[in-house]
């Protein structure tokens, strides 16, 4: 057995913008380059200030009314797309140096665009609109900005592309009024046992604000922390002054919510701080063998997550349990028990000082992260399997399990103040039965393969001889 935790003691692809651009007015921009020749003929034109990334439609969609843009809108024209798929990939194309936007879409209904700035936690503006072909958005020239396409699916559960074929930059100048603005506007700090410190960070921003060092309005709350406690705008008027918030307690605090404001000038914005302690630690209660309660029970994913509760095991992204199959090798013993198969799935209990806990692996796909009271170990597989790990706390101590990847990982036991255990499988319908009777026969795992002793003889669950 292997002793478990030795201590020696984490997509959008990047877009180069084109600086001080300054669009012409009522400028049009046809959003693939391929095209930009076609395009140029038809009155468009092709800008270094659309960077962009992503694959483009592969069919031409008829584009948008024409009334909103040119005659030659009413021809086909190729776009960009999001596919109806749940909204797993974005599109992204960048603009910069621009006071207001024309977003142009393929059809009616698309309510699937978005526009964020490229600041840190950028705003996100809605631009679809239900009733035309295009939205029209106001912008700070002095920003860059990103519109970012999602397909998605209907509520009937069919898929919905999202479709964009150009964008109008319009130039002018940028809004004098004065702006304050706090992102994100509400975060969650929840004491516990296992994160007795938690801590969110918030982005006070804005622009045309008078110049200066301003306060922030901190309530009165034991335990809560905020830092800095002052931000300060610059000559020009702009401010971008990111806030670490954090809250402790030593006992149990019912959930409550307060907030920490900043007002400047006639110009307010505040972060709803919701906030509660629950310290009590649920120690493992039992030992729960994945393994054999399938064999005893089948595949009962309910009744199973809920025995883990019970026991006082957490769990998240874990799939479906899985049980014999004689059709597969190895009777798919491996898989025999709890599988997880999304990366960060994880198990985890606390564990009271001088408790023993000792967990048994199935079929082990990729690297398995282990944590005790935060201390990490990663364990790599041999053949796909990782020796019975066990584990004595030598103090109170939160233990987790997790995934670094994608890849099958199977849990077959995790035991309590005792050793993993044999489990006795039932008889295959074919090939065993094929050997003499009168012998009693012993299952034994080798090497991860299920073998069968018959007297002096060995077997596989096929029947062949070893």
């Amino acid at each position: 057995m292997k002793k478990f935790f030795t201590f020696a003691v984490a997509v959008l692809a990047s877009i180069s913008l084109l600086a001080n651009y300054e669009p012409t007015a009522d400028e049009v921009i046809i959003l693939n380059d391929v095209y930009s020749a076609s395009a140029t003929e038809s009155g468009y034109s092709t800008h270094a200030a659309i960077a962009w990334g992503g694959t483009t439609s592969s069919n031409s969609k008829k584009a948008g009314d024409p009334n909103n843009i040119g005659e030659a809108t009413s021809s086909n024209v190729p776009c960009y797309s999001a596919k109806g798929n749940g909204g797993a990939k974005d599109i992204t194309i960048s603009i910069e140096g621009c006071s207001k936007i024309y977003v142009f879409t393929e059809k009616k209904n698309d309510r699937k665009l978005e526009l964020r700035s490229e600041t840190k936690d950028g705003d996100l503006i809605g631009i679809g609109d239900a009733d035309t072909y295009y939205t029209e958005v106001e912008l700070d020239n002095s920003k860059a900005y990103k519109i970012l396409l999602h397909g998605v699916k209907t509520s009937d559960g069919k898929d919905q592309d999202v479709y964009v074929y150009a964008i109008k930059l319009i130039s002018g100048e940028p809004s004098t009024d004065p702006v304050l603005k706090v992102a994100p506007a509400e975060i969650e700090l929840a004491v516990t046992a296992v994160n007795p410190n938690p801590s969110a960070k918030v982005v006070f921003s804005g622009q045309n604000l008078a110049a200066g060092t301003y306060g922030l309005t901190i309530p009165e709350l034991a335990g809560l922390t905020v830092n800095p406690i002052s931000v300060t705008v610059g000559e020009d008027g702009k401010l971008a002054a990111e806030i670490t918030i954090a809250y402790t307690s030593a006992v149990d605090v019912a959930a409550a919510s307060t907030s920490v404001g900043l007002t400047i000038g006639e110009k307010s914005a505040a972060v709803a701080v919701n906030y509660s302690a629950a310290l009590t630690k649920n120690y493992l209660s039992k030992s729960v063998n994945i393994e054999q309660w399938v064999l005893d029970n089948g595949k009962n994913d309910n009744a199973f997550k809920t025995l883990l509760a019970e026991a006082n095991i957490e769990f998240g992204n874990i799939e479906k349990l899985d049980s014999l199959n004689d059709s597969k090798d190895q009777r798919n013993y491996p898989y025999l028990g709890q599988k997880i198969k999304k990366q960060g799935g994880f198990i985890a209990c606390w564990l009271k000082q001088g408790d023993r806990i000792s967990v048994r692996f199935g079929y082990v796909g990729g690297n398995v992260i282990g944590s005790i009271n935060g201390e990490t170990e990663e364990m790599v597989p041999e053949n796909n399997t990782i020796e019975d790990l066990v584990f004595t706390a030598p103090i109170d101590c939160y233990m987790k399990l997790s995934t670094s990847s994608d890849k099958t990982v199977v849990l077959k036991q995790i035991m309590l103040n005792e050793d993993c255990q044999d489990v006795t499988l039932p008889e295959s319908p074919q090939g065993i039965e094929d050997l003499e009777v009168s012998e009693q026969a012993v299952k034994f795992i080798q090497d991860g393969q299920i073998l069968i002793r018959r007297g002096e003889k060995i077997f596989t669950v096929t029947g062949q001889e070893k």
